[in-house]
């Protein structure tokens, strides 16, 4: 199946074959995609920031070669630059003295960055137009996550699409959007058709993209390491992705996985917002005061049944499980474990929160209220998108259950099923 889409009219379409046409309204050329279920994460670059805006400001400026940074006769840097005065290889960074030399007719323009935030922010308040999942990485870009946002603006490419259009029609300021499944993808993506560009990378179409990319586009790689890895022939992202494993622990050190993983297009990170839930949890206070271990473990499978379901209704994972007692006198006691398995599943979080608690001394100890929280957020993946090298001992077996009580639970409501774990003896 393939989504068709009208980049002019913003129509979408799901269709079972690939065939070209144009579209009867505008006659535009539709646009196909394929496993577009997953492309959820944006990350939105508007071009030329500073340059743009000093344009948008003085009219007279568009098409001209602008390079905001100020007198080039000082010690300062280039800011930002228009895409006219990169052509003569001016870029953001460079001493202004040599970008005088490089591109001696251009116009030279102090930064005003009262008026660039107060921009910002507008661009900004569009993104929350859109979803509230949006994570700002700077003053002119940020990601964003459209989970759930299709039935109000049609698929993520469509909103992308609507998005751009919105910017510039309000505030006359181009942006460039990269549309993929993760945030790295996604942040590659938008820097592939600069300035007002939207481009976008599939489940089926990013591998082939990333092998054929320069090894200094991987995220994280300094002009550093570029000498290291060229030394051990290493130029393209798929060099670094045939690599041994052995040759990337003595590269990278204890960083390899990461690199290894972002080869493959592999990046768990969530959007994280100002409002990102930080923990799940659920705690409570006791009609009495308990010292019965017996009741406390029947306590905590409960509270753990609770927080597996929140977890997998907002689709997280977390690295650290915490538990949380207040004795019969208000004695707070929080006793925490972080491990690399990940926590979602009520009989994981549940013998976790035992082996904490073995660990608390109950001698003389009433208590009054019992809490588990997870935190340490990703958001989960597909079995198949783990690497043979991810430390993640997951039992498929384990996992499609969960997934099972937890779809039963959602059709025919909490009591439809349960753990003999669960029922009174």
């Amino acid at each position: 199946m393939y989504l068709k889409i009208c980049f002019n009219c913003l129509s979408e379409e799901i269709v079972k074959d690939q065939i070209s046409g144009f579209c009867p309204v505008c006659n535009s050329k539709f646009q196909f995609f394929d496993g577009c279920d997953k492309l959820t994460y944006l990350h939105a670059d508007m071009d030329a920031f500073f340059a743009n805006v000093e344009i948008l400001d003085n009219p007279e400026l568009e098409g001209k070669p602008v390079i905001v940074g100020g007198d080039p006769k000082s010690r300062s840097v280039v800011s930002t630059c228009s895409y006219e005065a990169r052509k003569y290889g001016v870029h953001s960074a460079m001493p202004l003295y040599k970008a005088k030399k490089l591109c001696p007719n251009g116009l030279f323009i102090y930064p005003r960055m009262e008026r660039y935030v107060e921009i910002s922010k507008q661009v900004f308040k569009i993104f929350e137009t859109f979803t509230p999942d949006f994570e700002p990485l700077s003053i002119d870009e940020a990601f964003l996550d459209l989970k759930g946002t299709e039935s109000l603006f049609g698929h993520p490419i469509i909103s992308a699409l609507k998005l751009k259009n919105k910017i510039h029609s309000k505030l006359g300021i181009t942006v460039s959007i990269g549309v993929a499944h993760n945030k790295f993808l996604a942040k590659l993506a938008s820097d592939e058709k600069k300035p007002n560009g939207l481009f976008v990378l599939t489940p089926k179409t990013y591998q082939s993209y990333l092998d054929n990319l320069k090894i200094e586009k991987m995220w994280g790689i300094g002009r550093k390491t570029v000498p290291i890895l060229k030394r051990n022939n290493i130029y393209k992202i798929k060099d670094l992705r045939i690599c041994s494993e052995s040759k990337l622990k003595k590269i990278f050190k204890n960083q390899w996985i990461h690199f290894y993983r972002l080869s493959r297009g592999q990046d768990e990170r969530i959007v994280e917002t100002t409002h990102t839930t930080k923990s799940v949890g659920h705690e409570v206070t006791l009609q009495e005061d308990i010292r019965d271990k017996n009741k406390m473990l029947k306590i905590l499978w409960e509270l753990s049944e609770k927080v597996a379901r929140r977890l997998n209704r907002k689709n997280l994972r977390g690295s650290t499980l915490t538990i949380k007692l207040k004795t019969s006198n208000f004695k707070l006691i929080t006793r925490s474990i972080t491990k690399e398995l990940f926590f979602f599943i009520d009989i994981d979080i549940y013998e976790t929160a035992i082996n904490i608690l073995n660990r608390v001394d109950l001698t003389n100890i009433k208590v009054r209220l019992l809490g588990i929280s997870v935190s340490n957020f990703q958001r989960k993946v597909d079995k198949k998108q783990l690497t043979l090298f991810e430390n993640n001992e997951m039992d498929p077996r384990k996992e499609k259950l969960n997934q099972t009580i937890n779809a039963l639970k959602d059709k025919f409501g909490e009591k439809a099923i349960t753990r003999a774990l669960s029922i009174e003896k």
